[in-house]
């Protein structure tokens, strides 16, 4: 068997990408989920040899071309009998490999084996991961309070204790059955309070997927459902966009985009049928037999909070017929949706067009068709009500060194879709237009330049802008890679729009437009097998139209280092920013232990500093151990409310343990 080797830096560089590509603003749990599943990956390489395209495309880096291509190479070549033969695949350049080669393993093709089920568990593997944080810093939610306060307001305390705690379970067998568990507890929670579990058996006959348990779905491009992930407004979402509709196990800690039942993917021939069925509890806000409000961060660390725990249920079902060519796919898509009791939001001016009703549902037709150079997907959707949405792709390839795609997106303002998520600027798929333009050329080798601009438009009011609105959105990146020793990406990006603004003069407009421009360079450099070096700089400049701009800056000096000959690994970060306000906040991209992934904010002027240490022994045992420190230069107070700590630093620590077996 040969595995995939790769430097301490490359092992991370995917990462880099991931955050380098999407939004950090309004794609936090997406990225986490991406960012779970890549990870599980990493643990569980993908069989470049007997994998199938559906595999392939759980890989963000890849292109649908740079798939068909990985997959026509090895029907023509046979067996691949190293990773260096991904240099003769077309379109595979340095970049892409050195992403891709941490999620790839080569080995010999098994001859399948036939017999009862129970011949899978010959080659079981078990993984269990145990994760603890906590904060040494006493915030005021932990604070003693008196008896009589408590009583009169009981939300000013937490339930619980400070510690994060959860435990991973994970089981798989020969690609055919896997099975997971995860039990959590959020800091200030009184005792595990969410779980979710999972079995999935694979391609058994006709049966492609079939998952009993937490799931998630994709079906088309995301307008009817689409609770997996969303990889925001850039060439990768877009890439996304092509891949086949799915249902995946829900292994995150995610504690409401999922579906809790069972679904199943069969396949005849050239048809694949879909169907899902899914009853869960919702935490809600109810009054008189009326949910007025979802919640959707899963915390119940306060009174009020605890009291809407699974205060709503939701019966979720529909499915799917695809029919695939070799040039062409095309689906037909269904969703319905049905609550215990109405769910009626209080009307405001920016939800007037919102979904209220005791049932919603979807129907849609998506399609997708090749030729040459030219790749057409999209989807047309209806809601219950009547309103549609359509997205539809274009994409020329010319050569195997310039993509160019163009993007169309038309969101009724009364559309509803209650787990749809697709290509947009705002969080919801309703009210919203707009054309997005692409450009991805490879001018020279190891050279990669992407640019794209997208204008949008809301024709109804929407929150934090009260009249009707547009804007637009410019991105430029770059990355260079020279070799194995040396990178540097530089990524530029332009958003203007417009946005309520408080106590302005009765002579101004409330609703102004703003700009926000970011510009980030990253460099990192190979020392050894042992050392890498990361430096990145970051700024953001935001100004209203006619005033001076507010600046935020942030640089950053990373040290990697991978004891030769022992299992050890340590990553130090030192970072040093200066913002002068909300708006111009930075965001930070650090190590941390498996599955403990975030990208932590910024604002004021202050140091961070984080260490972690990653030691393996036995074959069977890793442990990480993280410790940060944030030192703020401007305040004698971090944070507000309950989150307050008196004082100028504020100290973490995260330590987990992963056990294979």
């Amino acid at each position: 068997m040969l595995k995939s080797q790769s430097s301490i830096e490359q092992q991370e560089e995917w990462r880099e990408v991931i955050l380098e590509r999407l939004d950090k603003e309004s794609n936090q749990q997406d990225i986490n989920n991406v960012i779970d599943r890549l990870y599980e990956l990493i643990n569980k390489p993908i069989l470049i040899n007997i994998c199938s395209k559906e595999d392939l495309e759980e890989l963000p880096f890849l292109s649908s071309r740079q798939i068909e291509n990985l997959l026509y190479y090895r029907y023509v070549f046979g067996e691949m009998k190293s990773l260096h033969e991904l240099r003769l695949v077309e379109d595979f350049d340095i970049e892409t490999i050195r992403l891709v080669t941490p999620f790839l393993r080569v080995e010999p093709r098994l001859r399948e084996e036939k017999g009862a089920v129970d011949k899978l568990f010959k080659s079981v593997r078990n993984e269990v991961v145990i994760r603890c944080d906590i904060g040494f810093n006493k915030k005021e939610g932990y604070v003693d309070k008196s008896d009589s306060l408590l009583a009169v307001n009981p939300n000013k305390h937490y339930l619980g204790s400070p510690l994060y705690s959860a435990v991973r379970y994970r089981l798989e067998a020969k690609d055919k059955l896997r099975a997971g568990l995860i039990l959590e507890k959020d800091a200030g929670e009184k005792g595990l309070d969410y779980w979710n579990g999972f079995v999935q058996l694979k391609n058994r006959g006709v049966l492609k997927n079939l998952v009993a348990g937490s799931y998630k779905m994709r079906l088309g491009t995301g307008l009817v459902i689409n609770n997996a992930f969303s990889l925001g407004k850039n060439q990768m979402g877009v890439s996304m966009m092509t891949r086949s509709n799915g249902i995946m196990p829900h292994a995150s800690a995610d504690e409401y985009n999922y579906l809790r039942g069972i679904a199943a993917e069969i396949k005849l021939s050239r048809y694949v049928l879909t169907a899902f069925w899914s009853y869960r509890s919702l935490d809600a806000r109810i009054e008189q037999d009326t949910i007025l409000s979802v919640k959707k961060d899963g915390l119940h660390n306060l009174l009020r909070e605890e009291e809407k725990r699974n205060r709503a249920d939701l019966i979720s079902a529909g499915g799917a017929l695809a029919v695939k060519g070799a040039w062409y796919q095309v689906g037909v898509n269904g969703v319905y949706h049905v609550f215990n009791t109405c769910y009626y939001p209080e009307k405001k001016l920016y939800n007037l067009h919102a979904f209220r009703g005791k049932r919603t549902g979807n129907i849609s037709v998506d399609y997708r068709m090749k030729y040459a150079g030219l790749f057409f997907c999209g989807e047309t959707a209806m809601s219950r009500n009547g309103a549609i949405a359509l997205l539809h792709a274009l994409t020329y390839q010319p050569t195997s060194g310039i993509t160019v795609t163009m993007l169309h997106r038309y969101y009724g303002g009364s559309y509803h879709s209650w787990f749809g998520r697709g290509y947009s600027e705002g969080s919801e798929l309703n009210n919203e237009s707009g054309v997005s333009f692409f450009l991805v050329t490879k001018p020279v080798a190891g050279l990669t330049v992407e640019g794209s601009a997208d204008f949008f438009r809301f024709p109804w009011p929407k929150y934090g802008v009260d009249i009707p609105s547009a804007g637009y959105e410019l991105r430029f990146q770059s990355s260079y890679q020279q070799g194995e020793k040396w990178n540097v990406h530089l990524r530029y990006r332009l958003k203007n729009r417009d946005k309520n603004r408080a106590g302005v003069p009765d002579s101004l407009p409330s609703v102004q437009c703003y700009q926000q421009h970011q510009i980030a360079l990253r460099t990192g450099t190979v020392i050894s097998a042992s050392f890498f070096l990361k430096t990145s700089a970051e700024g953001t400049f935001y100004r209203f139209e006619g005033e001076s701009a507010s600046k935020g800056f942030l640089l950053s000096q990373s040290v990697g280092y991978k004891m030769k000959g022992y299992p050890l690994q340590a990553d130090l970060m030192v970072a040093l920013f200066d913002t002068e306000n909300t708006q111009t906040k930075v965001y930070l991209s650090e190590k941390n232990v498996l599955y403990g992934f975030g990208i932590p904010s910024f604002y004021g002027n202050g140091m961070r500093t984080a260490c972690t240490i990653r030691y393996d022994f036995a074959k069977r045992f890793t442990v990480w151990v993280k410790v940060a420190n944030t030192r703020y230069f401007d305040r004698d107070e971090i944070g507000s409310g309950l989150e307050l700590i008196r004082g100028k630093n504020k100290t973490d620590l995260w330590t987990q343990l992963q056990v294979k077996f």
